[in-house]
């Protein structure tokens, strides 16, 4: 028995044609997401489904500004105490 996901369903279909509760195949996710509101109204990561297989963007994004970050301030940081 597979162990609960977020990102996959049970495929009904091929249980009822089985016949068997133990023959039940999972599928990723096809019908979208449902997203609390209780604290946004709407995020950056909610409006273009960053979920599943494309949960790394918020990472990726957060790395890319914090090595500008680091990046910008070596080399600007010289600068500006000039």
């Amino acid at each position: 028995m597979e162990a609960f996901s977020k990102c996959k369903m049970y495929n009904n279909a091929v249980a009822e044609v089985g016949g068997e509760e133990n023959n039940r195949t999972t599928t990723p996710c096809s019908q979208g997401w449902i997203y609390s509101t209780t604290d946004f109204e709407s995020t950056i990561p909610t409006e273009n489904n960053w979920v599943c297989a494309k949960d790394f963007h918020p990472t990726a994004i957060y790395s890319g500004v914090s090595i500008g970050s680091f990046v910008g301030s070596i080399i600007f940081g010289p600068m500006a105490d000039k």
